[in-house]
C-alpha cells in the first residue's frame, strides 16, 4: 500500500491510526494554553446582560458575573472575552437602542410621514 501511494510505512501506521482514533486522516488540532476563566455560557449571560445596561464598568461587569456564577474574573478577562465576540461600548449601545421599543415607535411615525415613492 505504501508503494501505491508512494510514501513511508510509517505514514500509511499514521494514517490508518487517526481513521480509527478520530474517524479523520488528521487528527484534531489541540488548543495550546490555559483554559479561558470566561466560559461561553458566560459571555452569552454577560452580553444579554449588556443589552440591559449597555453602560457596565468592566469591574461592575465581573460583580454581575460572581452573583450569576460566582466565580471570580478579572477585568482583563471580560475584557479578552469580549473582544472575542467582537463586543465594545458602541456596539453594545446599538444593541440596546435597536431594542428600545420608544425608539422603534418613534421610528415608525417618522417613517409614516413619507409615502412609498419616497423611500426608494
Amino acid at each position: 500500500m505504501a508503494e501505491e501511494a508512494e510514501c513511508s510505512k510509517v505514514t500509511i501506521i499514521n494514517i490508518r491510526r487517526n481513521l480509527r482514533q478520530f474517524g479523520s486522516v488528521h487528527a484534531p488540532p489541540t488548543r495550546v494554553g490555559r483554559k479561558p476563566t470566561v466560559t461561553p455560557l458566560m459571555i452569552d449571560a454577560l452580553c444579554d446582560h449588556l443589552l440591559e445596561k449597555p453602560g457596565l464598568y468592566l469591574d461592575e461587569m465581573a460583580v454581575f458575573l460572581w452573583d450569576e456564577f460566582r466565580m471570580m474574573v478579572t477585568a482583563s478577562s471580560i475584557r479578552r472575552a469580549l473582544v472575542a465576540k467582537v463586543w465594545s461600548k458602541k456596539t453594545v449601545r446599538q444593541h440596546a437602542k435597536e431594542r428600545n421599543a420608544d425608539l422603534r415607535e418613534l421610528y415608525l411615525h417618522n417613517l409614516s410621514d413619507f409615502q412609498s415613492y419616497h423611500l426608494v
